[in-house]
């Protein structure tokens, strides 16, 4: 702990979900453990595969089936909380940290410690579509996108991972959604926490790289810039039925998510109808999400093409 010296006040843990992780991964998980207490390595491979060498202080937890990106994460959280840290950084495999994030991002929480803020993000480079992402205020009957332009901003939405929470805040408002199983759960978790009072906060001056689905910049008729994600068809069931229910679980409080569900909807319609494969197969998945996500019909989807071993 005396390496990193915000560590001395704080103590900091990250937990990293794999799922058939790769050597880079590895390389990614050990230059995380280097800048953290501990890690704790929450696997979802559903069969036993090859691991490469880990740093002394990461754990690794072998749920030997897909669980699903939340369930993972909250076992993660839930340790940390256990072993008594006061934050905990969370990461999917791919994201790529820069050199003292953990400092820089426990600096930037000491620096808004009056600003009650539950989640600290860094900017996101987006590997697959090569942009720096932008972020999205939701007022309450319209939406704006805001950039970085000063140290700091407060959206509505950050992506989960490299994201950084203050652990006595998320005892107060729960964990993950669990049956959300992976898509919009940071949405979820975005918009739960702003209606329990506290915000949530970008640091403009950290970036770390992550890809997103397998994104490309394209034009609908040259006109209308889409980013298709080219996510198989049981990923886009799961963004349907979880956008439905997390509209319908929000709308009370921001009306505007309806707005922002609508358009990630059209969005995936329109990229699987102009730009994706497999597309009868996606625009089905979509409309079985969107059905169980008005019967809040939720968990791990059980229809036949959530175990198709293809990727698209």
């Amino acid at each position: 702990r005396g390496v990193f010296p915000f560590l001395a006040m704080e103590r900091v843990s990250a937990v990293i979900v794999t799922f058939y992780p790769k050597e880079e991964h590895f390389q990614n998980i050990n230059r995380i453990a280097q800048q953290v207490e501990k890690v704790y390595l929450i696997d979802n491979t559903e069969k036993e595969i090859f691991f490469y060498e880990t740093e002394k202080n990461v754990e690794i937890i072998k749920n030997k089936r897909n669980i699903g990106l939340a369930s993972a994460l909250n076992i993660g959280i839930k340790l940390s909380i256990k072993e008594g840290f006061d934050s905990v950084f969370l990461f999917d495999q791919d994201t790529v940290v820069p050199k003292k994030f953990a400092d820089r991002m426990l600096s930037f929480k000491q620096k808004l410690k009056k600003e009650n803020v539950l989640i600290f993000a860094p900017q996101v480079f987006d590997t697959g579509a090569n942009v720096l992402l932008s972020f999205l205020k939701l007022e309450k009957f319209h939406i704006k996108k805001i950039f970085c332009e000063n140290d700091y901003i407060f959206p509505t939405f950050v992506i989960t991972s490299a994201s950084l929470l203050d652990l006595e805040k998320v005892k107060k408002i729960g964990f993950l959604r669990g049956d959300f199983f992976i898509d919009f759960v940071d949405d979820e978790y975005c918009l739960r926490t702003l209606k329990n009072g506290y915000k949530i906060a970008v640091n403009c001056e950290v970036i770390v790289k992550h890809s997103i689905g397998k994104r490309k910049n394209v034009k609908l008729f040259r006109l209308f810039p889409l980013r298709p994600n080219n996510h198989p068809p049981v990923r886009k069931y799961y963004i349907a039925r979880n956008s439905v229910r997390t509209t319908i679980e929000y709308f009370s409080y921001l009306p505007s998510v309806l707005l922002f569900c609508l358009r990630v909807l059209i969005h995936e319609f329109l990229s699987v109808l102009f730009f994706e494969e497999n597309k009868l197969k996606k625009i089905w998945a979509m409309l079985l999400g969107i059905k169980d996500g008005l019967l809040n019909k939720m968990g791990k989807c059980r229809y036949r093409f959530c175990y198709n071993k293809k990727k698209i």
